[in-house]
């Protein structure tokens, strides 16, 4: 749906730029570093850029939309640092973009029960300076400072210490008109005098809805911290793929009985060297888990992982380091996860990963390009080895090799992250790496795997829900909620047709 030419659009601008001002509703040539993205993703029409700095602007923009005869589109992202997935891209061209950095503040720090309220655009680097020296985390992510909480909670990501859905309590958000509601106890009618302490209202819970959806426009959360362990240690150790079907169960087995009570990270060796953490050299496979709370505790759970896996016979370089005490010895990448063990994430990967000296704008000038394929896996050993052996299977003729990274969440499920890789200044390799993540939802889809988050160019309707009851339902919800369409059509298959 693009607006170019459409009547009234002008008169819209027009009051857009009389809300904001020319510098943050922008138009032509200043859109240019919007139409990039790391992964290289089909290009889209992008008719202007908003960019309110509070709650209050957020609604007169899309009030103003609401009420215009032109048929209008907004695609609002939080810091547009989605990367690999299409970054600041709209599903749908034509949308104008809402950007929604500018909603920076922190609002409510609770410091005695452990609960913040944050705005759209607060990055995790800003909220992990403002917990240093006191007794809470947050749950971060190894993703880079400047990437925002809740743009990732909302497509459920997962964080170091649990999916970030588990961190959630309750959310702001502008529906299609341009009107504020908030759910969960939030949304209590005053008086409410302790309207962040519960994550459940009266009647349905509306918090969920708003994940990975396009009902509304999130514009701040609740959030429940972590507190800050008296220790934290981690494991580590590395073992042969031809080893993955004992090793597997071994590691679940540290999932189910909570000696690893953090996210465990399984890594294959070319995603190591990927994020520049290691020069490789067959390691196979690494895995990292971690342990929080108090000292004699951690350690006990530490001593008896570290006792199954020398069991098991299949481990090498098996290693309990202490996240607190940092040695020189250590290599970069423990460095790297024992700074995400203790809540405070680095940009060390992401800069390598991206073959860049700066964050500053990656998708206008990072010079390796990626594009990443998200399945979901049962924690299980004949499922993951499958989902490894497809994505070479389906990756190598593209040419190129997929980089693995797999998230244990809990005792059954593993997030998945596939990546490929390619040079932004090669075209051809552009366009392979593109057609390869096609092939990857393809070939999972037809092999009974499903996914956790997809990327912008593969969020169709007909795929993610096919004509399953629920896909009903959402398309009903959509309607209802926004029957013109307003906010983000497409995304996850929700409004296709507006």
């Amino acid at each position: 749906m693009s607006m170019s030419n459409e009547p009234g659009l002008s008169e819209l601008l027009a009051n857009w730029q009389s809300l904001l001002g020319p510098q943050r509703c922008r138009t032509g040539s200043a859109l240019e570093p919007y139409s990039h993205d790391i992964g290289e993703y089909a290009a889209r029409d992008i008719p202007a850029l908003l960019q309110p700095h509070t709650v209050e602007e957020l609604c007169a923009i899309v009030a103003l939309a609401a009420k215009s005869p032109t048929r209008v589109a907004l695609h609002p992202f939080s810091s547009g640092k989605n990367w690999g997935l299409g970054s600041r891209k709209a599903v749908r061209s034509g949308c104008v973009l809402v950007d929604l950095g500018g909603l920076n503040r922190i609002r409510t720090l609770d410091l005695e029960d452990g609960i913040v309220v944050i705005e759209a655009g607060v990055t995790q680097g800003a909220l992990v300076t403002a917990l240093a020296g006191t007794e809470w985390s947050l749950n971060v992510t190894g993703s880079a400072l400047s990437t925002t909480i809740v743009g990732n909670l909302l497509e459920r990501g997962v964080g170091q210490t649990r999916q970030r859905t588990r961190d959630v309590r309750a959310l702001e958000v502008v529906d299609a008109e341009g009107r504020v509601l908030r759910t969960g106890s939030w949304g209590t009618p005053p008086p409410n005098r302790y309207p962040h302490h519960y994550a459940h209202g009266i009647g349905p819970e509306l918090t969920h809805l708003y994940l990975q959806s396009n009902f509304g426009i999130v514009s701040a959360a609740v959030i429940e911290l972590i507190p800050r362990p008296e220790a934290i240690w981690m494991l580590r150790a590395t073992f042969a793929h031809e080893a993955f079907g004992i090793a597997i169960p071994v590691l679940r087995t540290l999932m189910v009985e909570g000696l690893v009570n953090s996210t465990g990270k399984l890594f294959t060796d070319s995603m190591i060297r990927n994020y520049g953490l290691s020069e490789g050299g067959g390691l196979g496979w690494m895995f990292y888990g971690g342990h929080g709370g108090l000292g004699p505790m951690t350690a006990a759970a530490m001593s008896t992982a570290e006792r199954l896996l020398r069991e098991a016979g299949c481990f090498a370089d098996v290693s309990i380091l202490d996240c607190r005490r940092p040695s020189q010895d250590w290599s970069v990448c423990d460095s790297e996860m024992a700074s995400v063990m203790r809540g405070e994430p680095q940009d060390t990967s992401c800069l390598a990963a991206f073959g860049i000296k700066t964050l500053d704008d990656v998708d206008l000038h990072g010079t390796r390009g990626w594009v990443v394929f998200l399945p979901v896996l049962p924690l299980r050993a004949d499922a993951m080895e499958r989902a490894f052996e497809l994505a070479h299977e389906v990756v190598a003729p593209h040419g190129f090799e997929p980089r693995i990274t797999m998230n244990f969440l809990g005792r059954s499920a593993v997030e998945s992250l596939i990546a490929v890789v390619f040079e932004r200044s090669d075209a051809e390799a552009s366009a392979r790496a593109q057609a390869a993540l096609h092939s990857l939802h393809a070939a999972f889809r037809g092999s009974g795997f499903a996914l956790y988050r997809s990327d912008v160019d593969h969020q169709a309707g007909a795929l993610l829900y096919g004509d399953e009851p629920h896909g009903h339902v959402l398309r009903a919800l959509k309607a209802s909620l926004d029957p013109r369409g307003l906010i983000a059509p497409g995304r996850y298959g929700l409004g296709e047709d507006s």
